[in-house]
């Protein structure tokens, strides 16, 4: 989780802080975009749309707790997962601007 939040806090437009709920939460341009949980669970807004062709890719889940919203979830087990985490992280910036 470390070289994710030392890779997003270096992005234009992109905070990194503790998250209110616990974690680290990623904000652009002062709107939460994703955040990890402390069990290496990410989520990240990226609308519906997006969302559905994510979770039929098998690049996401439905999040984990709102399956329906706009929101995917996506284990981070390992070093391995850090690049799709990233990509996760940056369309859920992108989202936030369109």
């Amino acid at each position: 989780m470390s070289t994710i939040e030392a890779a997003v806090s270096q992005w234009p437009g992109m905070r990194v802080r503790v998250h209110r709920l616990g974690g680290i939460g990623f904000f652009h341009d002062g709107k939460e975009s994703s955040h990890i949980h402390g069990n290496g669970l990410l989520d990240c807004f990226v609308g519906r749309e997006k969302r559905d062709a994510l979770v039929s890719e098998g690049r996401a889940m439905p999040h984990h707790i709102f399956p329906r919203s706009g929101w995917v979830s996506f284990w981070i087990e390992g070093e391995a997962d850090v690049r799709a985490a990233l990509e996760l992280i940056e369309m859920a910036a992108r989202h936030q601007t369109a």
